[in-house]
């Protein structure tokens, strides 16, 4: 057998960042969704009512969320505003972790397709450019009430979001440009140079 036929057509720097880094960030966006969902607001949405309380509500705890609190008017407002949110959160909390099981079992599965590995990165392209634009237009001059956040005004959070967002999609949009995928040609003669 020659070099190319060994070689896997999907170069190990797409298999290392699809396979095993970007699951474990899909992840840890499930485990905010559902365990910390006032923390993934504040992460995702600043200008949110529920990012300036300390409200976190635990998936595993769903009496708090059926029981109004009774503590401060502020408190109990955001308690209500979560609430109001939560399904919401835990309904995305939930895609992530389909996000993290084609990512992590699909491609795996796919293995040297590089169709199916295509597909699957045009696929989270999508999803990466309407990310980008829902907090383009929540960062901007929208957001809620119409507060804009500046450049100047991010938070490190802020930072280390787009820049993973933007860097996944650099690597997606790699891999569904074909940018050092080997395309591997099906030959109808394999059978007789076998014997």
């Amino acid at each position: 057998m020659d070099d190319d036929a060994e070689k896997h057509p999907i170069p190990l720097f797409y298999r290392i960042v699809l396979l095993y880094i970007e699951p474990l960030f899909a992840l840890n966006g499930a485990f905010l969704c559902l365990a910390s969902p006032s923390h993934f607001l504040d992460a995702v949405s600043p200008h949110h009512p529920v990012a300036n309380t300390a409200s976190i509500v635990a998936l595993a705890a769903p009496s708090s969320l059926s029981h109004s609190s009774s503590s401060s008017s502020s408190s109990s407002n955001g308690d209500d505003t979560l609430r109001n949110v939560r399904i919401l959160t835990d309904m995305l909390g939930i895609m992530q972790l389909v996000f993290a099981f084609n990512l992590a079992v699909t491609l795996r599965v796919a293995g040297t397709q590089t169709k199916i590995w295509r597909v699957m990165c045009a696929g989270m392209l999508l999803s990466d450019l309407l990310h980008i634009a829902v907090s383009v237009r929540e960062y901007g001059a929208g957001g809620v009430g119409g507060q804009g956040v500046g450049v100047g005004a991010w938070r490190l959070t802020d930072w280390i979001n787009f820049g993973i967002l933007v860097g996944m999609g650099v690597v997606r949009l790699g891999a569904v440009l074909g940018i050092g995928i080997h395309e591997r040609r099906e030959r109808k003669d394999h059978k007789s140079k076998i014997s």
